[in-house]
């Protein structure tokens, strides 16, 4: 088989070495024409979808050099449509090339080749009807977008004015602030007067916040919160004065020497004041029987 050119398979992208018309019918032949008709008619429909009404967008916003391949020609074609200095139309490179008399030419041959469904060639074409109301109603969108973006130019254009006013403004009030020397009005850093933060404080001013014995009292009754309300010594009013004579004198809790003596004294100390209380009661009796 030297010097024979054999047939090369663009769908599958392999040289055929067996028989053409053999190749057609095999699974791997019939799954690449699927995947590749398939991926071709939803850029199609897509496109017709622009038909009605055309979309467009901003040069800045779209690959304007995009491309497409188209498997009936065998060729690329852009997929969109440059209209103006600042448009441009999604898709109309894909209508304008189905539409096209090449792409008509080439598509009976395309589908006898590959074995492509007679049904399906009405959908890799456009009309040329649809394609001239496409561009009728392309002729509106593009103006529509033309007053949107000058509209928006104008926009932006008076933003850009009243910023440039208020800046100026801004500018001639820190003119007159600093123009100020020798009118005495006022003094500032160009005068040399004494800085705010140096001026000795006027007592007609009023004091802002709490006084400091307030933040005191506050802080003392914030560390008071947590503690239980039955404590003993809770309803004890700190603010009396306090004198020497304040401290308790029982239990021994402020003598020398061991509690537990505290202890034994105050027992003698109840012990004879009943002993006391008998006493007098018996004498008391005694006194009323002599009487009788």
């Amino acid at each position: 088989m030297e010097g024979v050119d054999l047939p090369f398979c663009e769908l599958c992208q392999r040289t055929v070495f067996d028989s053409r018309r053999g190749h057609v019918y095999t699974s791997c032949h019939r799954k690449a024409v699927t995947r590749i008709t398939n991926s071709f008619l939803a850029k199609v429909i897509e496109a017709r979808r622009c038909i009605s009404t055309p979309r467009v967008a901003r040069r800045e916003d779209v690959a304007v050099n995009a491309m497409f391949w188209c498997p009936v020609c065998s060729c690329e074609a852009p997929r969109h449509s440059a209209a103006a200095n600042r448009a441009v139309l999604l898709a109309a490179g894909i209508l304008e090339h189905c539409a096209g008399a090449k792409h008509r030419r080439s598509l009976p041959r395309f589908c006898h080749v590959h074995r492509v469904a007679k049904e399906l060639k009405a959908n890799f074409v456009v009309d040329e009807s649809d394609y001239h109301k496409y561009l009728e109603a392309a002729v509106l969108a593009l103006s529509a977008f033309e007053r949107k973006c000058d509209d928006a130019i104008m926009q932006t254009a008076v933003q850009i004015r009243e910023m440039e006013d208020k800046r100026r403004n801004l500018l001639i009030e820190c003119q007159k602030m600093c123009g100020s020397l020798g009118t005495g009005e006022f003094g500032n850093v160009h005068t040399g007067s004494v800085p705010p933060w140096l001026l000795e404080d006027q007592d007609d001013k009023p004091e802002i916040g709490p006084s400091y014995e307030a933040f005191l009292k506050h802080k003392q009754q914030e560390a008071k919160r947590n503690l239980p309300p039955g404590r003993v010594g809770a309803s004890f009013n700190c603010d009396e004065p306090i004198t020497d004579g304040w401290l308790p004198s029982f239990g021994r809790v402020w003598e020398q020497g061991r509690r537990r003596n505290g202890r034994l004294r105050s027992w003698q100390k109840i012990k004879c004041k009943s002993q006391r209380e008998t006493c007098m009661n018996g004498a008391h009796q005694r006194g009323r029987k002599n009487l009788n």
